[in-house]
């Protein structure tokens, strides 16, 4: 086999880029425009996500069909994505990601609680992490944008069709006003990015991880000196594969393919310097994230904690780098049914903090789209949760528990006479030097 051939067939086996589609009332005109603008982009595969009444086949193979040079067909069973294909989730299913192979597999929730958008979003992120691509098109509700943040945060690419061109706007909205998509667009200029960014990613002739990294590494404490002096936070001694992994999104967001590019642009736009600074503050965070450790915290700490306390005393607890505050109201959330089984209930004060406004303000709020319902129980959502529309909102009972403020806990003098600290949100982001430095704290 000669050179050409080996790399025809390596380029054959990869997997592809793929962009999930995500959409609901209206998005079927929106995906149509979409596919039209996008034709047939090399190394590119197509997921299709839509929301369908529970009754009859689907005809979106056949109306998909019209307006795409891509084979469409439906998914069944486990299928290996491949370029040049338009995949079709069926009526009623979920799908997962594994290693370039999706599985159907048939929904067993209520279709009020089946978010079957931000679930492969999800496993999307999951699978391929900066390698993926999401898309929101017109729909009602919110489904989608929990997904799309899952995208972001594994350093893939994100677009909500802008809201004035959708019929039916409240998903793009969802996903524009929260902050997780890159690009708020019409069908049309979604399309026009995914092509452009395909042919970078070839340009680079390998996948970004392998590619850059060594680049980028380099430069780092340049790029850190430029983001102490235009946000004031040191990001000298964070873990530098966090650092690589936001810089190379930058970059590929900006199309940049070499890291003294990057260093350029980023002196001399302030702007840049705090996109990226944004990027850096994104913390992955869900509620009652890794259930088992959450239930130690109950079944271990929690007794330890309120032992022997009276009404007149105060447990106090600290969520450090506590990002839109979902870990901090779960934590709220297992105090007050702890305190159920309790004679004597003494007061409990959560402080929750970040350094980043944006996300304590959604924390302050305390609203959330509907995809929390995969997160959080039927029971809890009844007794903690007030739902407006298609979102979310915590009562006021758990609210009062928790003060949320602006703190950067490594330059900022600690909470002193903490019962609990909770730093799961942080250190995972940070090197060894300041891990070290924080845990005497």
């Amino acid at each position: 086999m000669n050179a050409k051939q080996e790399t025809t067939r390596a380029a054959a086996t990869r997997t592809p880029l793929i962009v999930g589609v995500g959409a609901s009332a209206g998005g079927l005109e929106a995906c149509a425009d979409l596919l039209e603008r996008l034709g047939n982009v090399e190394g590119l595969a197509i997921v299709f996500v839509q929301h369908l009444e529970p009754t009859g086949n689907s005809l979106l193979v056949e109306l998909l069909s019209r307006h795409t040079p891509m084979k469409v067909s439906e998914l069944s069973g486990r299928t290996k994505i491949k370029a040049g294909h338009l995949y079709v989730a069926p009526p009623h299913s979920l799908l997962r990601l594994k290693n370039g192979f999706v599985s159907v597999e048939t929904q067993t929730e209520p279709p009020h609680r089946a978010n079957s958008i931000d679930h492969f979003f999800h496993a999307l992120a999951g699978d391929q992490g900066e390698l993926s691509v999401g898309v929101i098109l017109s729909g009602s509700g919110s489904d989608g944008t929990l997904g799309l943040k899952a995208i972001s945060d594994s350093g893939g690419l994100t677009f909500a069709q802008d809201p004035a061109t959708a019929k039916f706007d409240s998903m793009p909205r969802s996903a524009a006003t929260t902050g997780v998509a890159d690009h708020v667009m019409s069908p049309a200029q979604i399309a026009a990015e995914i092509i452009a960014y395909r042919q970078h990613l070839g340009e680079l002739n390998s996948p970004p991880s392998h590619g850059w990294r060594e680049d980028i590494g380099d430069t780092i404490p340049l790029i850190a000196e430029v983001l102490l002096k235009t946000t004031n936070h040191n990001f000298q001694h964070y873990k530098s594969s966090t650092l690589s992994r936001r810089i190379q999104r930058r970059m590929q967001l900006l199309r940049l393919s070499r890291a003294d590019d990057y260093v350029a642009r980023i002196r001399e736009d302030a702007d840049e310097a705090r996109a990226l600074f944004r990027e850096l503050l994104i913390g992955v965070t869900a509620f009652f994230r890794d259930p088992e450790a959450f239930q130690s915290l109950a079944r271990i700490v929690l007794p330890k904690l309120f032992e022997n306390r009276t009404p007149g005393d105060c447990v106090r607890m600290w969520v450090a780098g506590c990002a839109t505050g979902e870990e901090a109201y779960s934590l709220a959330i297992l105090c007050r049914e702890y305190l159920d089984h309790l004679p004597s209930r003494p007061e409990v004060q959560i402080f929750a903090t970040d350094i980043d406004e944006r996300a304590l303000q959604i924390a302050r709020n305390g609203s959330y789209p509907s995809g929390i319902e995969e997160q959080v129980s039927n029971d809890r959502l009844k007794r903690f949760f007030v739902k407006r529309g298609k979102r979310y909102t915590i009562v006021k009972e758990i609210r009062d528990m928790v003060l949320f403020s602006a703190h950067n806990l490594i330059s900022d003098p600690p909470f002193s006479r903490q019962d609990l600290i909770c730093c799961r949100n942080l250190l995972i982001y940070l090197g060894p030097h300041l891990q070290k430095k924080l845990i005497p704290l």
